[in-house]
């Protein structure tokens, strides 16, 4: 899967002549390991990760991974304080790995709500992007 999708990004960027240095990966559950599985194997391709209640996988903490450039990386971590499906302390286990890594730009926040996404955190989302992307 992770090929596959770094496949997709570098065709994308060519196809639409996107700038490769400024991807954003946004990710809920899943989609939240798939992305922190894919910026710390290619840190180079990614400027920014979006993980949406989801976790950072152990072989994704084994990765050999270029930290002087994921900590170029910035991250969004958003997790739901009632969580039934990952527990939300995989978001503060996924910050702590980062910030010890030398990661500087980590944002994390929480919400009073389960396994979902809340309006509030799609404000979030924008506010920080729209920081992100400038």
């Amino acid at each position: 899967s992770r090929a596959r999708i770094l496949s997709f990004i570098s065709n994308a960027c060519k196809a639409y002549k996107l700038d490769s240095t400024q991807v954003f990966l946004m990710g809920f559950s899943q989609g939240a390991i798939m992305s922190y599985d894919i910026a710390l194997k290619a840190p180079a391709k990614i400027k920014g990760v979006l993980a949406l209640s989801g976790r950072l996988m152990e072989e994704s903490r084994q990765l050999k991974t270029d930290w002087q450039l994921a900590d170029q990386i910035q991250f969004f971590i958003a997790h739901g304080t009632n969580d039934n499906v990952i527990h939300p302390d995989e978001a503060s286990r996924a910050s702590q790995f980062l910030i010890t890594n030398k990661v500087k730009n980590v944002t994390s926040k929480s919400y009073p709500v389960a396994h979902t996404i809340t309006g509030t955190e799609l404000e979030d989302i924008k506010s920080w992007l729209t920081k992100a992307i400038r």
